[in-house]
């Protein structure tokens, strides 16, 4: 008998075991980085939303309203010069020499987020971060059983420093305002003469990246191939660092891929976004004149490319819905997508290269501006006579 009921229990453990093996229990990963939300823009709250009131102004107040809604019941911390001092005074009393020592606001801002992600910790959002009404949840899920949470970017610019998320007291943001302290040297700083260069070496994302592929390797090397660092979770000294690749997180396109922008704003047109992609960074770069002047540039490419799809779907459209004959169709699209071209055009070269306007070669240019009215006429015509 006993030996009956001992194979039977025998039966069941191998069966529990099997069980367990092929149908792991699911257990939910613990949120290690805090409900904290961070903004930087040390000119002070009031500077910040004249800012974004100015005309043609590139931030914009709805941008950082989104974030916060994509955070429900997070505490918002919106950083100030005078909040940021008083912090580095009580915390990191060490490190406000070096601090005031920067010239340019942009400098002391890159360090702040370093030192609020190490004392506090949670998530920092540049200002020109917009977050998806539709993927808050997808947002705390990126976080989810993460110490440390990063954007990636290409290999030659591993990291940006513009999204990052981490539990308080992480070694990466130790080591990184050790490595800014070093950098701040005088005779360091001497050796970038272009401003822009010496914000990402010092402080910026060229940093931050040597600083994170030191730590992930071990210390034994600054470099770390992009493709690896992009492609799993990063397990060291017991905790995990996730860099998210272009194509997830904040990130759905690097700086410069203007094609990447045009696809991804006529999805937006239509409320849809890449999967995986809880945010747009729109690169306003108002710290760096040249590459925010490409980018906008960029963006106003965009805004033409938009313009002439929707344009035609909808000039296509109203012509099937106003029935007219056949042969009228085709001549009518062929006349409206060359309006609209002609607009889309224009716009291109007026925002693209605004320093051309005087140029002796915008004669052309001027008589397409001009040529609207005709433009404009010509199509009324068309569709009377139709």
């Amino acid at each position: 008998m006993w030996q009956r009921r001992c194979c039977n229990a025998c039966k069941l453990l191998v069966i529990v075991i099997i069980t367990a093996i092929i149908h792991p229990t699911q257990q939910v990963a613990p949120q290690r980085i805090p409900p904290i939300l961070h903004h930087i823009f040390l000119s002070g709250k009031a500077a910040y939303e004249t800012e974004t009131r100015k005309p043609g102004a590139v931030l914009s107040e709805a941008w950082r309203a989104s974030c916060m809604h994509a955070y429900p019941g997070w505490q918002h911390m919106f950083w100030t010069q005078q909040d940021a001092l008083a912090f580095i005074q009580q915390h990191y009393p060490w490190f406000e020499k070096t601090w005031t020592s920067f010239d340019h606001f942009v400098l002391r801002g890159d360090a702040l987020r370093y030192l609020v992600l190490h004392a506090m910790g949670g998530v920092y959002l540049d200002l020109d971060i917009e977050c998806f009404a539709d993927a808050a949840q997808a947002s705390l899920e990126a976080l989810e059983g993460y110490d440390v949470v990063l954007q990636g970017h290409r290999e030659e610019e591993p990291l940006i420093n513009a999204m990052m998320a981490s539990a308080p007291g992480h070694p990466i943001f130790e080591a990184a305002l050790h490595e800014i302290v070093a950098r701040s040297d005088p005779d360091v700083m001497a050796k970038y003469t272009d401003a822009n260069i010496r914000v990402l070496y010092t402080v910026g994302p060229r940093m931050f990246g040597d600083v994170v592929g030191a730590y992930l390797a071990g210390g034994a090397s600054p470099t770390m191939a992009y493709h690896t660092l992009v492609a799993a979770p990063h397990i060291v000294n017991g905790t995990v660092v996730r860099v998210y690749d272009v194509g997830a997180w904040y990130q759905p396109c690097t700086w410069d891929d203007c094609w990447c922008h045009k696809r991804l704003a006529l999805a937006q047109l239509t409320g849809r976004h890449p999967p995986g992609v809880v945010g747009l960074h729109h690169f306003t770069s108002t710290w760096a004149s040249e590459m925010g002047r490409d980018h906008r540039r960029c963006r106003m490419q965009q805004d033409a490319y938009v313009l002439c799809k929707v344009g035609r779907s909808y000039i296509v459209h109203m012509l099937h819905v106003y029935n007219p004959p056949v042969g009228c169709i085709d001549d009518g699209v062929c006349l409206c997508v060359t309006v609209t071209i002609c607009v889309c055009v224009t716009l291109f070269f007026v925002h693209v290269s605004p320093s051309t306007l005087n140029s002796p070669n915008l004669r052309c240019w001027n008589m397409c501006l001009c040529c609207w009215p005709s433009y404009m006429v010509l199509l009324v015509c068309w569709w009377c006579w139709c």
